[in-house]
């Protein structure tokens, strides 16, 4: 008497059930779907970085303009033009002599 220990299949393996394919196929498209996910995500939290990092240049420039009109403003102020013409070596003007000038002279000059 001889017993088979082992048993071969000689026919291609099976997938099983149509209902067990259905489930492998749910799986699949949420392994997809996961994986998508994750990809999305990932490029986001990389573009949210990057914008973070452009309104902090936009933040240090708006600073840096405004000094430059605070500057600017300092330097065109009447005691600083002031200043500086007296150390050209110009002269404040010690009497100021108005002179009327006829419409016919002022549009002579044209």
């Amino acid at each position: 008497m001889t017993k088979k220990l082992y048993k071969f299949k000689t026919s291609s393996p099976k997938m099983g059930s149509p209902k067990k394919k259905k489930w492998i196929l749910v799986g699949l498209a949420l392994s997809l779907a996961f994986g998508l996910q994750l990809y999305v995500a990932n490029s986001v939290a990389g573009l949210g970085e990057e914008l973070a990092q452009i309104e902090i240049k936009i933040e240090d420039e708006k600073r840096q303009n405004q000094i430059l009109k605070e500057e600017m403003a300092q330097f065109t102020s009447i005691s600083k033009l002031e200043e500086a013409s007296l150390s050209l070596g110009l002269a404040k003007p010690q009497n100021v002599l108005y002179v009327k000038v006829s419409q016919e002279t002022a549009d002579a000059g044209r």
